[in-house]
């Protein structure tokens, strides 16, 4: 068990490496990004503590798909707002925190200090996960979850970071966050069914998400490419992480 959750850990690891690579022009603080992690964590707590309130226990919630139509629509509603409740858990303590910080300036940085949370939030999930269930169900997350929640953030705070640099609107982030929000919960009704076909239905969604965050970063990377040559200065594919 402890060999998984240290895979997991590097898995982490490797994300976070290849989300500070891709970042142009001048280094997100190091504290700072620190501090996006750790909101994640936080977020993995509030989440669990609403979804515990809210909706139960979302682990009982399985194979729902050979019990009949009225264990279905509740299963829909309740991973639904298990999906409402992790990605607004992730995402409004974070928005509270960088969203003003001069820092927060680029395309980039808005995958970067999301995707960041998303990874905290992923991996906290993963542990515990492994830890009351066991090997198999670490393994199985270690296959599929460590990108799910940096790229859903990810994605939302391109959108978040674009409002602030004016170049979408309120509600335009927000139609994003309610696309990422039912999604979301589509995964986890999907993975959680029982039903063979939902689940590679389920994985074709994980892979559209996580393909999603690449496209996305590919975007952001050409706008942070364009800020630099409106401002003047000259962005650099490998920065240097200040201590």
């Amino acid at each position: 068990m402890l060999i998984i959750i240290a895979l997991q850990i590097l898995v982490a690891w490797l994300l976070i490496r290849w989300f500070l690579s891709r970042g142009r022009g001048a280094q997100e603080p190091k504290r700072a990004l620190v501090e996006a992690f750790g909101f994640g964590l936080l977020g993995f707590g509030i989440a669990m503590v609403l979804e515990l309130v809210f909706v139960g226990d979302p682990s009982a919630i399985k194979h729902f798909a050979s019990h009949g139509k009225a264990a279905t629509e509740l299963a829909a509603i309740s991973f639904l707002m298990v999906g409402l409740i992790e990605e607004l858990a992730k995402l409004l303590p974070l928005t509270w925190f960088v969203y003003n910080r001069p820092f927060f300036n680029t395309p980039t940085d808005g995958i970067i200090y999301y995707g960041f949370a998303g990874l905290g939030f992923g991996l906290l999930e993963n542990i515990l996960y492994t830890l009351a269930f066991g090997e198999g169900v670490g393994i199985a997350r270690l296959i599929l979850m460590p990108y799910f929640h940096a790229a859903l953030t990810g994605i939302a705070g391109f959108y978040i970071v674009s409002h602030k640099l004016k170049r979408v609107s309120y509600m335009h982030v927000v139609a994003a966050i309610v696309v990422l929000v039912a999604l979301h919960g589509l995964y986890d009704f999907l993975l959680e069914s029982g039903n063979v076909g939902w689940f590679f239905l389920a994985l074709a969604i994980l892979v559209v998400i996580v393909s999603g965050l690449f496209r996305y970063m590919t975007r952001a990377r050409e706008l942070d490419q364009d800020l630099a040559l409106t401002s003047g200065t000259i962005p650099t594919d490998n920065p240097v992480i200040p201590s």
